[in-house]
């Protein structure tokens, strides 16, 4: 059934980051983004792929970083295993410690195909999965500045709410941001809903704290 969703796509996604060089070595040299040269500053830095952006703002206390508390869902046009030995072999990533890229076999996930799982040095989790065929999404529906990124589109993120809130997270996005709400499952006393908007999916799940998040659709 088609969706009746009025939002096609995930802009970008703001994370705060304590070490600019850190964050280009991993976003730009390690996923394979392309940074952004004409917007963005020593105070903010804007990588992008495809339609979409990474905002890194930088943190005004040099050891806080901002930890998205869920899981990041990328699209790459390159092989996996190419992605996975540029991130485990990059020095100043590897310096840094903390970083981690594994490869998860055809099946796991909720995919169902291979995928990479990425941990980025401030903690942030990325499940990655190849599709070459999205090239052709660049030529059709164009880019933003900077045309040398290898990762292609953000088909979804996952982010876990308070324990109970899930509900009432479910009921802003169909409010205000004319999502669709998929499913809602009840697990024991755990609320797990899934909403849509355009080709786009969220998940809202568990979680033990809250945190303050910044999503443009």
């Amino acid at each position: 059934m088609a969706s009746s969703a009025q939002l096609l796509l995930l802009e970008h996604l703001n994370l705060t980051v304590a070490d600019k060089s850190l964050a280009v070595a991993f976003y730009v040299d390690g996923l394979g983004c392309s940074l952004n040269s004409v917007v963005g500053g020593e105070a903010i830095t804007h990588v992008n792929f495809g339609l979409s952006q990474f905002h890194l703002p930088r943190s005004t206390t040099p050891t806080t970083a901002q930890t998205w508390d869920g899981t990041i869902f990328l699209q790459t046009i390159e092989p996996l295993s190419v992605l996975q030995q540029r991130i485990v072999e990059h020095p100043v990533l590897q310096a840094h410690g903390g970083v981690s890229a594994t490869q998860a076999a055809s099946g796991d996930g909720d995919s169902g195909e291979a995928s990479l799982l990425v941990t980025g040095p401030y903690g942030n989790e990325f499940h990655i999965t190849s599709v070459p065929t999205l090239r052709h999404h660049f030529e059709v529906l164009g880019h933003h500045h900077g045309f040398s990124s290898k990762v292609a589109a953000m088909p979804k993120v996952v982010h876990r709410c308070h324990p109970g809130t899930a509900r009432a997270c479910v009921a802003w996005c169909v409010r205000a941001c004319a999502c669709v709400c998929v499913h809602v499952v009840w697990c024991g006393v755990v609320c797990c809903a899934v909403v849509r908007w355009g080709r786009t999916l969220t998940d809202t799940t568990r979680c033990h704290h809250r945190s303050q998040v910044h999503v443009c659709l």
